[in-house]
């Protein structure tokens, strides 16, 4: 792959999925890098369960093995569902941190947990929630939140959405080579959050929007934020946003 000097070497892999029948999918993927100064192997194992018309459960385990930093496990579950009212996913995944593989969406040593639903009350009104639980053990940080909001469109061209944020995160190690230091820090936000929705009548394919989030107990925090979409194709988008942040 890349001429890296030194000796030359093997890499390989293979990824297999076989259909069991119309609900059930099972798969597997193993890769050996036969690189002399720091061998590697990968492998995994996956299955998919169609629990109903319009929802998934999806499973995945994976273990690498690698000279310099050892072996280390892996583990995602996600479960979604794409009703006509409600559009939901849940999710978990965790790392060990000895484990690598640079394609995982986990890097090593993580905890990642989370949901995200939308549930449409009429053709007009919508309840939105999200929330998530992410941990990094090697610097032994993590983060928690919560969002709630309520989008409501006035019109075939203008949306609203009003809501409620809490955030906490916390963070502690050491720093420093020669004299080594503790430190830990901690960060906590409620906040309120409008975001407005535009779609112009002569761009049928763009939005525009602008957001404004403020912390209700400290008026130094606040973010406001302006951005545009445009749907290229079926499964393509171009977009762009910008920050404004305190």
């Amino acid at each position: 792959e890349v001429d890296q000097g030194g000796k030359e070497f093997w890499v390989a892999g293979v990824d297999a999925q076989f259909k069991l029948s119309d609900r059930v999918e099972i798969g597997a993927t193993a890769v050996t890098d036969r690189n002399p100064t720091d061998r590697n192997q990968l492998l995994g194992v996956n299955a998919s369960v169609k629990l109903s018309e319009k929802t998934v459960l999806t499973g995945e385990l994976a273990r690498s093995d690698q000279d310099s930093i050892g072996a280390g496990d892996a583990a995602r579950v996600e479960l979604k569902h794409d009703g006509a009212k409600l559009k939901a996913s849940i999710y978990a995944g965790t790392t060990d941190e000895a484990f690598d593989n640079p394609g995982a969406w986990l890097s090593q040593g993580r905890t990642e947990a989370g949901f995200k639903a939308a549930y449409e009350i009429d053709q007009k009104t919508r309840l939105l929630a999200e929330g998530m639980h992410t941990e990094d053990r090697t610097i032994d940080g993590e983060r928690d939140g919560l969002l709630l909001a309520l989008e409501r469109a006035l019109n075939d061209h203008l949306r609203v959405e009003v809501g409620v944020r809490h955030a906490r995160e916390t963070l502690s190690g050491t720093q420093g080579n020669a004299q080594q230091t503790s430190f830990s820090a901690s960060n906590e936000v409620d906040s309120l959050r409008l975001k407005v929705t535009v779609k112009p009548p002569t761009l049928p394919k763009a939005t525009v929007f602008g957001e404004v989030e403020q912390d209700i107990r400290d008026g130094d925090k606040r973010i406001l934020a302006v951005g545009a979409e445009y749907q290229i194709a079926d499964r393509a988008k171009a977009y762009a946003r910008h920050e404004f942040m305190s």
